[in-house]
């Protein structure tokens, strides 16, 4: 994560770093036993690579505090009240919209085949579009990484990821690329 810290004043010490780390401590994936936190700062290292500001990597790492209506109405609006940059908030409050907006049950099976109800839009904000990148690009990652082949869902988030990189304008090639990047990353624990 050496490019962040240079890029950024230094990732590891902002408010936003603090508070995700607070509110994740210890906890692993469930399945994979990978700190949550790592997802954070291989997305942050996704974004960096295509060129993201400081504001929307700060609400990257802040959309766990935001997108579930659990978090949302307990830590999420405990920061907010006390946030002293509003610019991540309002990200991470708009991110929550287009990313809840088409969730994996929106890729259902039907018999033997696949279908989708709806289509991924990532909104007209391009700094959102950048979070949705990462999000994606980080959670496909993982996906490959642990659950393809293994989850009782598998063929369904197959279809879901790559239904949201169409839509990023993210082709395989891009793909591997940022997944390079997010594998490099070395947290911060």
């Amino acid at each position: 994560m050496k490019t962040a810290e240079l890029r950024y004043s230094n990732v590891y010490d902002s408010l936003e770093y603090r508070a995700i780390k607070n509110f994740y401590g210890k906890r692993t994936a469930e399945r994979s036993q990978v700190p949550l936190i790592h997802h954070i700062l291989e997305g942050c290292s996704i974004m960096l690579a295509i060129g993201a500001d400081s504001d929307a990597c700060n609400a990257y790492m802040l959309h766990p505090l935001f997108q579930a209506d659990a978090e949302l109405h307990t830590v999420g609006y405990d920061y907010a009240r006390y946030a002293t940059n509003a610019v991540p908030v309002a990200l991470a409050f708009e991110y929550r919209i287009y990313a809840n907006a088409w969730l994996s049950d929106k890729v259902i099976r039907q018999g033997a085949s696949l279908m989708q109800i709806g289509k991924p839009t990532p909104g007209p904000n391009p700094l959102i579009k950048q979070m949705l990148i990462a999000d994606k690009v980080q959670n496909k990652k993982d996906f490959d990484l642990y659950h393809k082949g293994k989850h009782a869902r598998s063929d369904e988030l197959e279809w879901y990821f790559n239904e949201w990189l169409n839509v990023l304008d993210i082709d395989q090639q891009k793909y591997n690329e940022l997944v390079a990047i997010a594998s490099a990353v070395t947290p911060v624990l």
